[in-house]
């Protein structure tokens, strides 16, 4: 039965690549959408990501629910690299993207909130031990990215408020528990 759920759970996060490519209007602009959809399915993987690891205290089988957070946390990564290559190499190409990162904040936290997903992920692969010292940078990360996602937007979407809900209501549920 474990290892049904796990290739299932393999195919769930690979499935909005296959969405995506399907979807891909033949105008010229297709990849301002896909740059957005790349940014949100990111946001919602990690949404999921640490609801599970809030409720992880409930499941009995804890090796098992790691490897789903491990995996979930490297779609994460995969979906905002996605998001972010898109932006570096068709919208505002290399040359100019430091300069534009330092004249959007939106742009700012975004890029530090993908350092840190990046560092986060990084340990999570080569060193465990290190990763669960530092592991609550996730809600730092969750934070400026639920902030990137509103300020991001000209007129934010309900998408974008239900995000940022989300993520600073685990925040506060992580800080109460903390005491």
């Amino acid at each position: 039965m474990g290892k049904k759920i796990f290739v299932l759970f393999i195919i769930t996060g690979i499935l909005p690549l296959f969405y995506a490519f399907y979807s891909i209007d033949k105008s010229r602009e297709f990849f301002k959408p896909l740059l957005h959809f790349f940014g949100n399915v990111s946001a919602i993987f990690l949404v999921v990501l640490m609801v599970l690891g809030a409720l992880s205290h409930f499941f009995k089988q804890k090796i098992f629910l790691q490897k789903i957070l491990f995996i979930l946390g490297l779609y994460v990564l995969m979906y905002a690299s996605l998001h972010l290559g898109i932006y570096i190499f068709v919208e505002i190409f290399w040359d100019e993207f430091f300069s534009e990162v330092f004249k959007r904040i939106y742009l700012l936290l975004g890029f530090i909130a993908f350092l840190l997903l990046f560092f986060l992920s990084f340990s999570s692969i080569f060193n465990k031990a290190f990763f669960f010292k530092i592991s609550s940078l996730s809600y730092v990360a969750a934070l400026l990215i639920g902030i990137h996602i509103l300020l991001g937007q000209k007129i934010p979407s309900m998408f974008s408020f239900i995000i940022f809900a989300i993520f600073l209501s685990l925040i506060c549920m992580r800080l109460l528990k903390k005491g």
